[in-house]
C-alpha cells in the first residue's frame, strides 16, 4: 500500500513519545537559561549563544504549536474529507451498469477506472453490502489518459492508451515497477481472457490485445467504462470499429 497516515500508527506512536523528548528537553534547557522567551534586544542572558537559543525557541514553539494544536484540528478535518470522498466512490461503485441477475456467473472488465480505488474494491464493497460476487473482476489499465478500444476480430479487442502510456501513476507501480519493464509480445492468461502486449512506451505497455474465450456480447461477460461520471455497460463495438475513452474525472 502507498504508506501514509493509516498505515504508520505504530510509527506514529513512536515518533510522538521522540517529539515529546524533545519538547520537554527543548523547555528544560531554555529555562536553564532564564529564558522561556526570547530576550527582547538580544542580550547574551546565558552560556548558549543568542543565535541557538533563537533556533531552540523557534524549534520548540513549532513542534507545540505543530503537534498540539494543527494536528489535533487536521485530524478530524481529514477523517471528515476522507468520509465524504469514500462515500461519493462507494456510491459510483454500487451504481455500476451490472446485470444483478447473472453476476455469479460473469466475468466483469472494467477498462478505464478513474481511480484505483472504485477500480479494486468493488469485490470487498459487494462482499461488505452481502451481496453476490462476479468470477472475476479485471482491471484493464488505470493509465490516467484517454483510452481507445477497439475491436478487431469476433473475439479480439484491443486497448490503447491515447497520448500516454501505463505505469506512469503511483498506484499503478505498485504492481509493477517501472525499471522491470514489460515486453512486446508477453501474454497473461487469465482463464477467460488473454491479455498480450502489443506496443511499449518508456515506462508500460501503451497497447494490449484482449482475446476473449467467448465473443463479448456472450453472457459470460459483462463490461464497464467510466463515462459521464459513471460506470456504465460498454457498448461493444462491431469489428473494425473504435470507442474513443476520454480521461475520467471523478
Amino acid at each position: 500500500a502507498i504508506v501514509n497516515s493509516r498505515v504508520v500508527m505504530a510509527a506514529s506512536v513512536g515518533g510522538a513519545a521522540i517529539i515529546a523528548t524533545i519538547i520537554v528537553c527543548l523547555w528544560r534547557e531554555l529555562r536553564k537559561q532564564g529564558l522561556s522567551r526570547l530576550d527582547p534586544v538580544g542580550r547574551s542572558l546565558g552560556t548558549v549563544p543568542v543565535f541557538a537559543r533563537r533556533a531552540m525557541f523557534l524549534l520548540l514553539w513549532g513542534l507545540i504549536v505543530g503537534h498540539l494544536f494543527v494536528a489535533a484540528l487536521a485530524w478530524p478535518a481529514q477523517v471528515t474529507v476522507l468520509r465524504v470522498v469514500m462515500n461519493q466512490l462507494n456510491t459510483l461503485i454500487r451504481t455500476s451498469e451490472l446485470d444483478e441477475s447473472r453476476i455469479v456467473d460473469s466475468q466483469v472488465v472494467v477498462f478505464n477506472p478513474p481511480d484505483p480505488y472504485s477500480g479494486l474494491y468493488p469485490l470487498m464493497l459487494r462482499n461488505f453490502d452481502g451481496r453476490s460476487k462476479p468470477r472475476s473482476w479485471w482491471t484493464i489499465s488505470f493509465a490516467p489518459f484517454g483510452h481507445r478500444i477497439t475491436r478487431t476480430g469476433e473475439r479480439e479487442m484491443e486497448v490503447e492508451v491515447v497520448d500516454g502510456e501505463m505505469l506512469t501513476s503511483i498506484m499503478e507501480r505498485l504492481f509493477r515497477s517501472s525499471k522491470r519493464k514489460i515486453p512486446v509480445g508477453y501474454a497473461m492468461d487469465l482463464n477467460g481472457m488473454v491479455v498480450t502486449v502489443l506496443e511499449v512506451g518508456n515506462t508500460g505497455p501503451i497497447r494490449v490485445r484482449l482475446e476473449f474465450e467467448e465473443v463479448p456480447e456472450s453472457d459470460r461477460y459483462q463490461m464497464l467504462v467510466f463515462r459521464h461520471g459513471r460506470y456504465r455497460r460498454l457498448d461493444i463495438p462491431p469489428i473494425g470499429e473504435s470507442i474513443e475513452l476520454p480521461r475520467g474525472f471523478l
